[in-house]
């Protein structure tokens, strides 16, 4: 299958989900993912803010609001580039930006070297930390450049993983795939 197919059967399944079915789902893979934003030394985390039924973490990012966690999203400023931008307040620090995607209004980098922590999102993953993105390659861009002892977390829901990704020289592996069926720690 192309990237491209692979990715309109993902599209098709995620869009066929309950709300119900995402809720139970994404309370799962945040479980998870709080083994890693509760470690103390874990002070600013940077999310996706997620879009239709993609993995929902709008609840654990509220969670780590109110324990003083520093906050930070995605602005795209240009096409493929990301920067990542500082979040207080889930009610006035973010609106509808590229593609209808929720974004921060305001440009309030964060240095790369101060995110201890990225959750990333994608349509596809396999058991070898390849990631089937979106097609813009904002994260293949963006990942590289964060420190490389910055917990660089995946999360999807168990059907995404697949066995039938072709990883591109640019392609940038994750090494932690969360589920709702748990932890995937992929050997560097």
């Amino acid at each position: 299958m192309t990237k491209h197919e692979i990715r309109r059967e993902i599209f098709q399944q995620r869009d066929s989900m309950t709300p119900e079915e995402v809720r139970e789902k994404s309370e799962k893979v945040c479980l998870y993912l709080e083994e890693y934003t509760n470690d103390e030394r874990c002070k600013t985390v940077m999310v996706y803010l997620p879009t239709g039924n993609e993995t929902d973490i709008w609840p654990l990012i509220k969670k780590l609001l109110t324990q003083g966690k520093r906050i930070a999203a995605p602005l795209c400023v240009s096409p493929g580039v990301m920067v990542p931008c500082l979040i207080d307040d889930l009610e006035k620090d973010i609106a509808p930006g590229f593609y209808g995607i929720m974004a921060p209004i305001q440009r309030r980098e964060i240095p790369l070297d101060e995110i201890d922590l990225i959750i990333i999102p994608g349509v596809g993953f396999d058991r070898e930390g390849n990631r089937l993105g979106y097609g813009g390659g904002y994260y293949d861009r963006f990942l590289p450049r964060l420190r490389k002892n910055c917990d660089k977390i995946a999360i999807c829901y168990e059907f995404q993983m697949r066995d039938d990704l072709v990883p591109e020289p640019h392609d940038f592996p994750i090494a932690i795939i969360i589920t709702e069926n748990g932890i995937l720690k992929i050997p560097e």
